[in-house]
């Protein structure tokens, strides 16, 4: 289904007309179902299932030597079972398609001049796509127009640097928008494009089958195998001493046994209603082969805003150095903001705020405009403007960023003053950004990327003093996670101090903190010492869940934006909020409905509660194996007919396994 999509867009899109094309790429989407079998698939499978197709010429045998009450009772637990199977496969199905719908992986096309939002796997043969920031490039493609952008293909190249891209370059499916945006346009088929050749496994596009599915299935098999040996045994033994007749229904006696007629669909939908019970809870499950890898789980990864903090922030105070009206650059900067790109949640509240303190922007017209964007590595962004108000031309250079990062670009003698400043801010727990501007000389063409090597540039300093809303139920969240024996640690681009003031608003005092941007980590295991990461960026949070796995631990990280991408990929189970960039959400195992930390702990108990359940239930399986192999061994050690009829073993089976696995499933 097509919708009409209004996009506000810094590049003109009117004049592309997009594809006339009918033939469609054949992209599957990248959410990848947890529940992707088509209903003619279910009953196919379970219509001519290993079971039913091992049993049927067992029913022929029956019939030949007319033993029709046998047929009866043994046809009639086949159809009722498999009946069961398909039903409840179809209504599960059903309930997962209906949510997932609303999350299906859609993009954005470019026909006649409008952009309209679209399912993935819709997207037509030389297809004219938009991309943002945080949306992932879906196929091998040439850029045909650009704003700024910047790409990051560290899943296709293993390089960690952000590429920026002109136009006529290549952009490669697998990797996504960092900065700007662009329209590109689609060129090959799935099967064609890099993502698809280096097949990589992590990818998306493969389907996470759990090693707990993998094991069943080889259960069930190993089973059939037991039942056709212990059959065979059974029949060389006896052949010469009793009739066929009884030899059929004596190998029928140990099929039905033996074989675990329900064990295949309690594997199924064990993680069926695993699926439903976190969707009732506000959890997606995008992909059911995680939920056994989060029993797994003894380490988790939190980000510090959204679990010690909320999402909601507030500019509390602000500093001026060298700035005598605050509305000189907040009319630039105004001016400018519709033309920013890698604009973050704390750089919004600052353009709000320089809209509130602006009162002449109407008069600032634009003439010349480049920036270097902020990326969550660089932690700054750079800004080279020319401006006209009233018939004079004034150029400005402006930045914004982390003071770590921006700190060699600020006049010398002011550095120990704002350091102090910083400080005192920083240990009340606000985060803080500086700010400052400069004017230039109109002769100067010194470029922007030259202008990050130069220091000592920038004397006119405003710094913010944001103030985040402390989540005080994160210390349920926290409690319930050590009762799972599951550690904690927080990664945060913020800096130390203020990272450790919120620490201790919720008593969390025990947790150790280390300033990444300080510390060189020469030795990758010295992060198992710590709790606490500051000033982390995408390759910290990578080298830390590395560090981790390679010290046996397995790991979950949660995450919301582009920056958490790597160490999501990496991780064991990947969780995403629904607030999330659109890469985030796409490469996440689960996703959080209404960004819903305290359904964490849940996520979890679900995990261990689906292993247990599955032990359970196999072992009941297991034990009536046990004895069925024990019965058929000892009666052909007699070289005797088995002395349990198949109606009376169809019944037990039923009755001592079946029922009893259903009951711990459902009831737990």
């Amino acid at each position: 289904m097509i919708n009409n999509k209004i996009t506000t867009t810094k590049i003109n899109i009117k004049n592309i007309e997009g594809t006339k094309s009918n033939v469609k790429l054949g992209l599957v989407t990248q959410n990848n179902k947890s529940f992707n079998d088509t209903y003619f698939s279910i009953f196919f499978k379970n219509i001519f299932s290993l079971i039913n197709v091992f049993l049927t010429p067992l029913l022929i045998g029956l019939f030949f030597f007319q033993l029709y009450l046998e047929i009866l009772v043994f046809s009639t637990f086949l159809i009722i079972n498999t009946i069961i199977q398909i039903v409840d496969e179809c209504r599960a199905k059903y309930k997962i398609d209906k949510l997932q719908k609303e999350f299906e992986s859609k993009v954005n096309v470019i026909r006649n001049g409008k952009i309209l939002e679209i399912p993935i796997q819709e997207v037509k043969e030389n297809e004219v796509i938009y991309a943002k920031e945080g949306d992932p490039i879906i196929t091998d493609g040439t850029v045909l127009k650009e704003y700024y952008l910047q790409v990051d293909e560290s899943y296709l190249t293993g390089e960690s640097n952000y590429i920026t891209k002109d136009i006529g370059d290549k952009v490669y499916a697998g990797s996504y928008v960092v900065t700007g945006e662009c329209v590109y346009q689609a060129q090959k088929l799935k099967e064609k494009n890099l993502v698809t050749q280096i097949a990589l496994e992590t990818t998306k596009y493969t389907k996470k089958r759990s090693k707990l599915q993998r094991n069943g299935d080889k259960l069930i098999i190993t089973l059939v195998f037991i039942a056709i040996l212990v059959s065979a045994i059974h029949y060389l033994s006896t052949k010469n001493i009793i009739d066929a007749k009884s030899q059929l229904l004596s190998i029928t006696t140990i099929v039905s046994l033996v074989i675990p007629q329900t064990l295949i669909l309690l594997f199924t939908f064990s993680f069926t209603i695993s699926i439903i019970k976190l969707l009732s809870k506000g959890v997606i499950v995008q992909k059911a082969g995680s939920i056994q890898e989060l029993s797994k789980v003894n380490v988790i990864f939190f980000d510090k805003t959204g679990t010690l903090t909320t999402n909601e922030m507030e500019i509390k105070y602000i500093k001026t150095f060298n700035i005598e009206n605050i509305s000189t650059i907040a009319n630039i900067y105004s001016a400018i903001t519709d033309k920013l790109v890698g604009v973050n949640e704390t750089q919004k509240i600052i353009n709000k705020f320089f809209e509130e303190k602006q009162n002449d922007r109407e008069n600032y017209k634009i003439i010349h405009f480049d920036q270097l964007p902020f990326t969550s590595k660089t932690k700054f962004s750079l800004i080279k403007t020319t401006v006209k108000k009233d018939k004079i031309i004034y150029n400005y250079i402006i930045f914004l960023g982390a003071f770590f990062a921006i700190q060699k670009f600020i006049k010398t003698d002011l550095i120990s003053d704002i350091q102090e400043y910083i400080k005192n801010q920083e240990e009340k727990g606000y985060r803080v950004v500086v700010g400052g501007y400069k004017m230039f000389n109109n002769s100067d063409n010194t470029s922007l990327q030259d202008l990050v090597s130069l220091n000592n540039l920038f004397d006119s300093i405003i710094i913010f003093s944001i103030e985040e809303t402390i989540n005080f139920s994160v210390n349920h969240i926290f409690s319930r996670l050590k009762e799972q024996n599951i550690l904690i640690k927080i990664i945060s681009g913020d800096s130390q101090n203020a990272i450790n003031r919120i620490s201790k608003r919720l008593n969390l005092i025990e947790y150790k903190s280390i300033d990444l941007s300080k510390s060189e980590i020469r030795d990758p295991n010295a992060y198992l010492e710590y709790d606490i990461f500051a000033r982390a960026t995408p390759q910290d949070k990578l080298k830390i869940i590395q560090t981790y796995q390679n010290n046996g631990y397995r790991t979950a990280m949660i995450g919301d934006g582009m920056n958490d991408v790597l160490a999501m990929k990496k991780s064991n189970v990947s969780i995403s909020l629904e607030k999330a960039t659109k890469i985030t959400r796409e490469v996440a195992d689960l996703v959080l409905l209404n960004n819903d930390y305290t359904k964490i702990p849940d996520i979890f108990f679900e995990g261990e509660n689906i292993i247990l359940n599955l032990k359970i239930a196999s072992s009941i399986f297991l034990h009536k194996t046990i004895f069925a192999v024990i019965i058929a061994i000892y009666s052909s050690l007699l070289m005797i007919p088995i002395f349990v009829y198949p109606t009376s073993t169809l019944i037990f089976s039923f009755l001592g396994s079946s029922l009893i696995s259903y009951i711990v499933v459902f009831t737990r």
